[in-house]
């Protein structure tokens, strides 16, 4: 395997409770950067990671109900 496709395969996470929005935008141009897959950031962030990525091929992934689940089914959902 090539670097870029291993590159490819990689997504960065950044789930800090405390994560700041500096800190999903030096995330978000990291994986520019080293053309990773994706970033996985909380619900929180997903529209600000989606405008630092507009543009390039780094793919957003969140999570629901991290990281015990205790959401209710409507919570996950919106």
């Amino acid at each position: 395997m090539d670097r870029k496709t291993v590159a490819a395969a990689i997504e960065s996470t950044l789930l800090k409770p405390e994560a700041s929005s500096a800190q999903i935008q030096a995330l978000c141009d990291e994986a520019i950067a080293l053309s990773l897959g994706g970033v996985c950031v909380s619900p929180y962030f997903v529209k600000e990671a989606r405008r630092r990525l507009e543009g390039h091929s780094v793919r957003i992934v969140s999570v629901a109900g991290f990281p015990l689940g205790y959401n209710h089914t409507s919570g996950k959902v919106e």
